[in-house]
């Protein structure tokens, strides 16, 4: 998918899911910032959850994953 159609489902989303759980599975890492919480998963196990900034703040597979992401 594109930037643009990306974005739009994106925006789609975050209106529907304001009063529901909704549950978004993404590898574009950026996408996350717009989750309450985020589940990391290792080899099929939850290995971190909580918000997004907390996860980049204590420093493990999440925070990992970003900076690999960025460093492009």
């Amino acid at each position: 998918m594109d930037a643009r159609g990306e974005h739009a489902v994106l925006l789609q989303t975050k209106g529907i899911a304001a009063e529901r759980m909704t549950v978004v599975v993404t590898h574009r890492l950026e996408n996350a910032r717009l989750a309450d919480r985020v589940l990391v998963m290792d080899e099929g196990r939850v290995v971190e959850h909580g918000r997004c900034e907390d996860l980049l703040d204590a420093g493990g597979l999440f925070a990992e994953l970003v900076a690999l992401a960025q460093d492009r």
